[in-house]
């Protein structure tokens, strides 16, 4: 049974960014005056069975499946969970083919695609797989050119899986990544598009119609997380800036509802960030949702319908756990 939460929502536009790939001047702030578009609420869902952070979620006809992720002993899992809104209930679902962390699980064509992620020695992995619910086993696909973990996957509009940025291994070691690989699931090639303009690991994206919102991230360490905002127009294949965000914060999730792309949580050095900020796609600006009943990092994020499900990750900085599950409603009307 899902337990509602009455928020108050305070409206504050976000501080702002520039235009890409080789601007450096931010657009303006909107102002904290702006209209509130949207009416959000939180509830609790039945919390995550086996607690974890630097899950991966995706949701798939109406059900939300969370996998991998590290356990509270700094240990990765290839397990996977499947949450049924309609019952408010969990079930283990097929596990991943290999512990993965800071992988990327993602929904089109009627499949999940696993891509990519950090194995359990903390190297990155190349490696992708996919499922369809009722096959019993995970079936390879074709490796993307770069391995990398603590990248942004995104789904564009037409169903093709983005894979942009992140870094070379787990955190400190290793490098950051600018390549941004695209796989199209009905040819099963992976091609090449611009590359990410400001490298960086643990960001979040998500798409709404031909425009990619890649927010936030760090510089392989949650000392260095970044505001930057970067667009990337499926339509064009160019990249521009957006609007920064008021929290510079990594190791976040993110989701797409309507024309809004919604950013949770993350970590800093003194802790970690309830704050959910939500960009206007077409006005450009962001703009501040209720605070996350839990604040947290390494969490996935999914919707379906109006609700996006917000689930694991770490309550405190680091490797810690929560089986934390909160669910944002997302309707027209402020």
């Amino acid at each position: 049974m899902l337990r509602r939460l009455l928020v108050p929502i305070a409206l504050l536009a976000a501080s702002c960014s520039s235009n890409a790939p080789h601007a450096t001047t931010p657009p303006p702030s909107a102002p904290a005056s702006a209209a509130q578009p949207l009416s959000l609420s939180w509830s609790h869902a039945a919390d995550l069975p086996l607690p974890r952070t630097e899950v991966t979620a995706a949701a798939l006809n109406g059900k939300v499946y969370v996998g991998g992720g590290l356990l509270a002993n700094g240990v990765a899992t290839a397990r996977v969970d499947l949450y049924d809104p309609a019952t408010d209930s969990w079930a283990v679902s097929v596990p991943f083919p290999a512990p993965l962390h800071h992988t990327s699980l993602l929904a089109t064509d009627g499949r999940l695609y696993l891509v990519g992620g950090y194995r359990g020695d903390g190297t990155a992995t190349a490696k992708v797989w996919s499922r369809a619910p009722g096959e019993p086993a995970w079936r390879s696909e074709p490796s993307m050119p770069t391995p990398r973990g603590a990248f942004v996957g995104v789904v564009d509009s037409k169903g093709r899986i983005h894979a942009i940025g992140g870094a070379s291994r787990f955190e400190p070691l290793g490098h950051l990544i600018d390549a941004h690989e695209v796989f199209d699931p009905q040819t099963k090639t992976w091609t090449t598009a611009a590359p990410m303009p400001a490298p960086r690991d643990h960001a979040a994206g998500a798409a709404v119609g031909d425009t990619i919102v890649v927010a936030g991230g760090r510089n392989l360490s949650l000392t260095q997380n970044k505001a930057r905002v970067d667009l990337f127009d499926t339509s064009t294949g160019s990249w521009s800036r957006a609007p920064d965000l008021r929290i510079a914060r990594g190791g976040i999730a993110a989701a797409s509802s309507g024309g809004f792309v919604f950013v949770f949580g993350g970590e800093g050095p003194s802790g970690t960030f309830p704050q959910v900020e939500y960009y206007d796609v077409r006005k450009s600006v962001w703009l501040q949702g209720p605070d996350m009943p839990t604040a947290r990092h390494g969490l996935g994020a999914a919707l379906v319908a109006d609700r996006v499900y917000v689930i694991g990750g770490g309550p405190r900085p680091g490797v810690t756990v929560t089986g934390a599950a909160e669910v944002l409603s997302v309707r027209s009307g402020g």
